[in-house]
């Protein structure tokens, strides 16, 4: 499997590796709400297995026409009862086929006419997926998925544009003018006269006064300035912007230390929130790997059984056979420790008390 998923001949676009395709599925997750990856069939020389994984951009699955069928029809001559956004359904609910773009529906670069591509969720005779569908369903009959930011999306906009502004605000308070009263006409010459070029600003409009560090300006006689103090920067702008991330943090389940990454608080605090933290990753972990890694290795795994590189008896006779030869856990990185010392101490205990197994705990680590 390494020499397989360790060469970028796995990818269809011969660029990632298998594991650098994981980062690439899960991040489209992360935007789009959903991935979907198809395994097609190519010979490279230099690779003994023909399988390949080709990530798809979630945008590029859409109903033909980019209009949905809500009642049974004909579409390229197919019968469909439901097609919802690309993802076609029966009479049941269930998904029986992906509509697939031939390219971006939204690019305005790629002038090719779009053409749709029906691909069945599943073999006819195999019975195995054709393409994997990465999604998490908040509502029963759900097919397609929401973005992770959805939920803050408005709050995030805001908090943007108030950030832009304070800054704006601070930037022209920066740029500290020095204006220059004159009495009556007769005065003499400005101080604006004697200082060098480079430092002068144009006076061809005399309503026209622009703002510059270090600026002198003249004013016409009888015109006065009066200031303003904005009070720039804004000595309530991080406090208030603190509480407004601890809210998207809460509805992203992100402690705000690690959405910050600044573990400011003492080793419990921090510790508390890792382990909080943890629990979310590990909850993705797991869908992302029934969804996404396992089904791969499990096509990987059948090839190399067909091509007589692994001997696996029984392995296309008994389902429950090729499960068992499939079975494996999926550990990836591991979660930070704060202290090693005591991470190492806690291990031990729990090996030596049977909590848990050295395996478990150096996969862990």
């Amino acid at each position: 499997f390494r020499l397989w998923a360790n060469s970028p001949l796995c990818d269809a676009d011969r660029i990632d590796t298998f594991y650098q395709l994981q980062q690439l599925a899960f991040l489209g997750w992360l935007m789009n709400g959903d991935s979907f990856a198809l395994m097609p069939m190519r010979h490279d020389t230099g690779m003994p297995y023909d399988l390949r994984v080709r990530v798809i951009e979630a945008d590029r699955v859409c109903s033909p026409n980019l209009m949905n069928r809500l009642e049974p029809t004909t579409v390229q001559g197919y019968a469909v009862h439901r097609i919802m956004n690309g993802v076609e359904t029966d009479k049941t609910g269930a998904v029986k086929a992906y509509w697939v773009c031939n390219r971006h529906p939204g690019s305005v670069l790629n002038t090719e006419p779009m053409e749709w591509i029906r691909v069945e969720a599943f073999g006819e005779k195999t019975g195995r997926p054709n393409i994997l569908h990465v999604m998490t369903r908040e509502r029963a009959g759900q097919v397609r998925g929401v973005p992770l930011l959805s939920p803050v999306l408005e709050v995030l906009k805001q908090l943007g544009r108030y950030t832009e502004a304070e800054l704006s605000a601070a930037v022209i308070t920066a740029a500290f003018t020095v204006f220059i009263e004159k009495e009556e006409a007769g005065a003499p010459p400005p101080i604006g006269e004697i200082v060098p070029d480079p430092l002068k600003l144009p006076t061809t409009d005399s309503t026209n006064i622009e703002l510059a560090p270090g600026a002198i300006i003249d004013l016409n006689p009888g015109e006065k300035i009066e200031t303003a103090s904005p009070n720039r920067p804004n000595a309530k702008f991080e406090a208030f912007y603190d509480a407004m991330v601890k809210q998207i943090g809460t509805a992203l389940e992100i402690p705000p230390e690690v959405l910050h990454k600044a573990f400011n608080s003492n080793y419990s605090a921090a510790r508390g929130a890792l382990n909080e933290f943890w629990r979310v990753c590990d909850m993705n972990r797991g869908w992302f790997v029934e969804k996404f890694c396992q089904p791969i290795y499990v096509a990987w795994f059948s090839e190399a059984v067909a091509r007589g590189r692994i001997n696996a008896p029984g392995f296309f006779n008994d389902p429950l056979t090729a499960q068992a030869y499939t079975n494996c856990r999926w550990n990836g990185p591991a979660r930070t420790n704060l202290n090693p010392v005591q991470e190492v101490e806690a291990a031990e205990r729990r090996v030596t008390a049977g909590f848990s197994t050295a395996e478990e705990e150096t996969a862990q680590m």
